[in-house]
């Protein structure tokens, strides 16, 4: 039987596979604004079926650039 974690990885995985665009895609329409900010960045991309977490993560690395 699998764990919890497991089936949450699987559920974020399929949840970004079928979201359509790249993190990368995403974390750059955040910097344009696209998302909003904050908690509501957060509700939208995740309710988009995106990893919030993730599209930060892609955020904060192209802001270093």
């Amino acid at each position: 039987m699998a764990s919890i974690a497991d089936v949450a990885k699987g559920i974020a995985a399929k949840k970004m596979e079928g979201a359509g665009k790249s993190v990368e895609e995403i974390a750059k329409e955040v910097i344009a604004g696209k998302w909003g900010v904050g908690e509501e960045r957060t509700k939208k991309l995740t309710e988009a079926g995106y990893d919030a977490a993730a599209v930060q993560k892609v955020v904060n690395e192209l802001m270093k650039k």
